[in-house]
């Protein structure tokens, strides 16, 4: 799990994706591939993928040092 915290070297990036119901899985497809391709990429420490409460929105949040 991603861990934010102040005084460290870590730039946090978050990014929210909005679908609409019918496309969830295919954001989430998408997002976990893209989540793996960022993980082979220097300087990578995290990621971690969220589904809002109205799944109408796919946040991540990645960490790179």
């Amino acid at each position: 799990m991603t861990h934010i915290q102040t005084g460290n070297q870590v730039v946090t990036q978050i990014t929210v994706i909005e679908a609409g119901p019918e496309k969830q899985n295919e954001a989430l497809s998408l997002m976990a591939d893209r989540a793996r391709f960022m993980a082979g990429q220097p300087g990578f420490v995290s990621i971690s993928l969220h589904r809002s409460p109205d799944s109408a929105h796919r946040p991540s949040i990645a960490g790179f040092s």
